[in-house]
Order: C-alpha cells, then sequence, then structure tokens
C-alpha cells in the first residue's frame, strides 16, 4: 500500500486539474472493485480460518497489479 500511495502522489503531482478528479474518482472505484473481487474470491472458504488468508493474498496481488499500472502511467507521463 505505502509504494502505491506514492505512485499515486506522484501521478497526481503530474496531473491537470481536471485530470486529477478522473484520476482520483478512479482510484476509488478500484479500491472498492478490488475489496469486492477479494470478497469474492475468499468466499469458497466464508466461515473458516481460511477467508481472511485468502482476502488479503488476492488484495496484495490486486494492489501489485495496480501499482505496475501506476508506474507504467508515471512513466508515460501521463
Amino acid at each position: 500500500d505505502r509504494d502505491l500511495n506514492l505512485s499515486y502522489a506522484d501521478l497526481m503531482r503530474k496531473l491537470t486539474p481536471e485530470r486529477k478528479e478522473l484520476f482520483r474518482k478512479s482510484e476509488v472505484a478500484w479500491i472498492e472493485l478490488r475489496d469486492k473481487d477479494c470478497e469474492f474470491e475468499a468466499s469458497s472458504a466464508a466461515g473458516g480460518d481460511a477467508y481472511q488468508p485468502l482476502y488479503i493474498s488476492c488484495q496484495i496481488k490486486l494492489t501489485k497489479n495496480r501499482l505496475q499500472l501506476l508506474q507504467n502511467w508515471q512513466k508515460q507521463a501521463l
């Protein structure tokens, strides 16, 4: 999350005010989607000891993917 937040802040500094608002909304929507996707992925273990590890593992995986996307956008100087 720390690296994601740093990349988010760096990219925000490079954007116009209009694009900053779009990007902010995109990030909020992505967080909601990530959490719902992980709820679904871990739901096969609902009520069991494996739910929380599955959920966290999913969040880590999807956050790494999002970080890579933000880093690519930074390199493109969007």
